[in-house]
């Protein structure tokens, strides 16, 4: 009877969702990543070979503006799926920032986007509420120095995933406008562990072939247990 309790347990724990429970890394480089910056002061340039991306919202005295542009394209098993948790990460080699916020925020993109070609004049547009935002460290900080930072846009991600929203990428800039500056790397720097990335948990639509196996392999022990 004992063993019997035990394998109705493991049956139970086998068609738990949390064991479905998977996670993608999404790091394109230099031939498959698609990040760029835009620039207003200079609005006929394109930036897609930069291995690192400036972004700049200042309106102070005079208006500097250069924002950036991201998309990851998600892979066919996250179609359909529940995502859990979404982070994009990147690298911030510098920032600096006149205001209290320190913020950056992404806003979802509305239309398509060629990266070898899109400039501030031809630039998509965008949402103007946020999908996320970060706080970062501004470089007077006395023990500054290059790192990670974290942002999370799960609910964006979601979006894509189920189709509610067209995946065309999100604008990356500083929140503020008073002389905010931040300098990250991008899919075309040289080390590539420092590229840009997505980390997205997620249970999928359809579990996966091996937790169907041990499903089964389950019941099967169950089955024999009972007939003993």
């Amino acid at each position: 009877m004992k063993t019997i309790k035990i394998s109705l347990i493991l049956c139970i724990m086998l068609i738990s969702p949390s064991l479905f429970a998977l996670t993608t890394i999404l790091q394109p480089g230099q031939t498959d990543g698609k990040d760029t910056a835009i620039s207003m002061q200079n609005p006929d340039n394109n930036y897609n070979n930069e291995s690192t991306m400036w972004m700049i919202n200042k309106t102070w005295r005079s208006t500097v503006l250069r924002f950036g542009l991201f998309q990851f394209n998600l892979p066919s098993e996250l179609s359909g799926a529940t995502i859990t948790n979404a982070t994009f990460n990147f690298y911030v080699n510098f920032a600096s920032f006149g205001a209290p916020s320190n913020n950056v925020t992404a806003n979802n993109i509305l239309s398509a986007w060629d990266e070898t070609s899109v400039n501030w004049n031809t630039a998509p547009d965008y949402e103007t509420t946020s999908i996320g935002s970060v706080t970062l460290i501004d470089k007077t900080y006395s023990m500054y120095q290059p790192y990670w930072a974290h942002m999370d846009i799960t609910d964006a991600v979601q979006n894509w995933a189920d189709g509610t929203w067209i995946n065309n990428g999100f604008l990356l800039k500083p929140a503020d406008s008073a002389n905010e500056n931040v300098e990250i790397l991008t899919s075309d720097n040289p080390d590539a562990s420092l590229h840009p990335k997505l980390t997205v948990e997620y249970t999928p639509s359809v579990p996966e072939p091996g937790v169907f196996l041990m499903f089964f392999l389950g019941l099967a022990i169950l089955k024999r247990k009972i007939k003993r």
